[in-house]
């Protein structure tokens, strides 16, 4: 921003509005629940940096509630992680402990819920390959929303 304004003035009110607005931001996507665009905002505000950034990023490490509510979401994520990669391992054990986890850290964490309770409902026919490759389509088909597409495909080759 040095580059292209000059005025310190305008500069620091640019700066005090960016704060604000992505502040309330986090505070609303906190409050609404989506907790992934909240943890965007603070990796870009922390990697981004500049008076503002620091300034959002300090904000909410202050902020007990909000850490821990983005910690949550990062645990919660950790775990949706670990089970798409139990599936492409065919460790379909660890995949249902994995999206259990993560639906009781953080339910609302794209589609682990379903996830969980597809994968807790053929838990007895883990070892049945029909019964495997339903668990992959039907995910695939009704729960790929934000899973990497290479694991998507991955799935889709199974």
């Amino acid at each position: 921003m040095d580059e292209v304004i000059e005025n310190e003035d305008l500069k620091k009110e640019i700066g005090i509005i960016v704060e604000e607005y992505l502040s309330s931001k986090v505070d609303q996507s906190i409050k609404s629940g989506d907790l992934e665009t909240a943890q965007n905002i603070f990796e870009a505000a922390k990697t981004i940096g500049g008076t503002a950034g620091k300034s959002i990023a300090k904000g909410i490490e202050a902020d007990t509630g909000k850490k821990e509510t983005l910690s949550k979401y990062e645990r919660a994520r950790k775990h949706e992680i670990n089970g798409f990669n139990a599936l492409v391992q065919e460790n379909f054990n660890v995949a249902l402990e994995s999206f259990q986890e993560a639906s009781d850290v953080y339910p609302k964490l794209h589609s682990v819920s379903e996830i969980s309770r597809l994968l807790n409902s053929k838990k007895d026919e883990f070892d049945n390959i029909e019964v495997q490759k339903d668990i992959y389509r039907t995910i695939v088909e009704k729960y790929s929303w934000k899973v990497p597409k290479d694991i998507v495909q991955e799935l889709k080759n199974k």
